[in-house]
């Protein structure tokens, strides 16, 4: 996160830090495997007490490592893709004015095994009518209802199923017209499975002047947990604003005006 932002507090910052370490499972079976073979070689060169702590610590690191990797694996099954792993998401966000927005979401997928199309939860402020358009890689869209909660589901078919294994890139675009109610000025993303980038761009109207723009980090949506927070300053005749986020955990990253 960007050294001019601040923490909500000392534990919100000791979460982040803890929730990074979720992703290094990789490490923990690295350092777990190492420690097995130097405490094998110490017990063969007749160090047992060496050899007997290493091994101790290869058995911890073997266990927290595959409980990690247990964690995200359930996170990917409970996502709407399983079948994809989410590389990177770069969302553009156009207000036309208080009823009228466009959302061009572009993504970078690697295929786990076959599957024939990818989706995502949304909804808008507006609470209006959404269309949605297929861009780069799309063969065509559909839009369903999430049963049981305000959101709707973006469905992108491919076309064709993806191949195990194969980088695919893709876009597609929602049109939301004739809001029943005023658009709330903010661009929301809940990132379930952890992405390599997020970004998240807004084109604002010409016709206003704006002072300032927050980037927001919280726990999740439901909990409204504010963990981080950056203010921005709008220099005169700017509108685009821009948020650039490697490696995003498993968060709410809000960018509001």
């Amino acid at each position: 996160m960007s050294h001019k932002g601040k923490w909500s507090g000392r534990l919100a910052y000791f979460y982040y830090i803890s929730g990074s370490a979720y992703y290094l499972s990789h490490w923990f079976l690295t350092f777990g495997g190492a420690s097995f073979l130097a405490g094998s070689i110490s017990f063969y060169y007749g160090v047992p007490l060496l050899g007997a702590i290493l091994l101790i610590l290869s058995l911890f690191a073997i266990v927290f490592g595959i409980s990690f990797l247990r964690k995200m694996a359930n996170a990917r099954y409970r996502s709407h893709n399983p079948g994809l792993h989410v590389e990177s998401i770069k969302i553009d966000y156009k207000v036309i004015d208080d009823q009228n927005c466009d959302y061009t979401r572009h993504v970078k997928v690697k295929s786990l095994f076959p599957v024939e199309h990818y989706q995502a939860l949304f909804n808008w402020t507006g609470q209006g009518d959404a269309i949605a358009i297929g861009l780069d890689g799309v063969d065509h869209t559909k839009i369903l209802k999430h049963l049981g909660t305000v959101d709707d589901i973006c469905r992108v078919h491919f076309g064709q199923p993806l191949a195990k294994g194969k980088i695919y890139n893709f876009a597609y675009k929602l049109e939301l017209r004739e809001a029943t109610k005023p658009i709330r000025p903010f661009l929301g993303y809940t990132v379930d499975v952890r992405l390599e980038k997020l970004i998240l761009r807004v084109q604002l109207p010409t016709n206003r002047k704006y002072n300032q723009y927050k980037r927001q980090m919280f726990i999740s949506l439901k909990d409204n947990l504010h963990l981080w927070e950056e203010i921005v300053p709008i220099e005169d005749h700017q509108y685009n604003l821009e948020w650039i986020i490697p490696h995003a955990g498993r968060y709410y990253y809000r960018l509001s005006w």
